[in-house]
């Protein structure tokens, strides 16, 4: 099964790129469900949902695997079992594209479906990367508008998507493992690209950060308190 998201609304995957590849699906043959944008995964079809969990083999011509594999996850898609192929569009060029879905039996036939509005247009979502997650809750602690919760086993979960503040990742930069994405951002790794040096990497960086800051505030505390002993010797 071929899936392609468009990624609508924010211009990362180009009108030509997404142009290109239709043609050539429409010219091979290959069936495929299009997505206007699949990090909505809120609104998805359950009929598709279901589809999308029985499938064995999905190729997934959207963004970046660390990305969808949580998106499906976000969306209650099974993903254990199965052999997931997913081409990024907004790194891969068309050739590489096309290469990916000639190779290893990709193409066959069917019709091309719609998995949602064509003009509808996602807003900026956080997904969880379960694989790195350590359910510490600093990302629940941490933000001011109840986008994170507790699932019933305890487990730290994105409740309320749309009460993330369009273009803030803040709570992706203070998660010690780097478990969160936003799929829209373009920085590296917030947008689900693979973390280089792995998340021990950034865990290290982060106990780096804080040590950093626990020296600077001891700091600024001991200049006060030398001020504040000077002004006493004056007076």
């Amino acid at each position: 099964m071929v899936v392609l998201c468009v990624c609508a609304g924010r211009g990362l995957v180009s009108d030509e790129m997404v142009s290109r590849i239709r043609n050539f699906l429409d010219n091979e043959g290959i069936g495929y469900i299009e997505f206007s944008d699949f990090c909505d995964h809120q609104n998805l079809d359950e009929n598709i949902v279901s589809m999308l969990s029985e499938a064995e083999d999905i190729c997934l011509l959207a963004c970046f695997p660390r990305t969808i594999r949580s998106l499906f996850h976000a969306a209650g898609i099974t993903v254990e079992g199965k052999k997931l192929t997913c081409l990024n569009l907004r790194e891969l060029k068309f050739d590489e594209v096309v290469k990916g879905l000639t190779g290893d039996g990709m193409i066959g036939g069917g019709r091309p479906q719609r998995g949602d509005s064509a003009d509808k247009i996602s807003s900026w979502f956080p997904v969880i990367d379960y694989d790195l997650c350590s359910n510490c809750g600093r990302c629940l602690e941490f933000c001011l508008f109840a986008v994170y919760g507790r699932s019933e086993g305890g487990k730290v979960k994105v409740l309320n998507p749309r009460n993330c503040k369009n273009n803030c990742p803040a709570c992706a930069r203070i998660c010690p493992r780097g478990a969160i994405i936003f799929p829209k951002s373009k920085e590296h790794p917030i947008n689900g690209a693979e973390i280089s040096g792995g998340a021990d990497c950034i865990k290290n960086r982060l106990d780096i950060e804080e040590k950093s800051l626990e020296n600077f505030y001891a700091a600024m505390e001991a200049r006060k308190e030398r001020r504040n002993a000077r002004r006493l010797t004056k007076e």
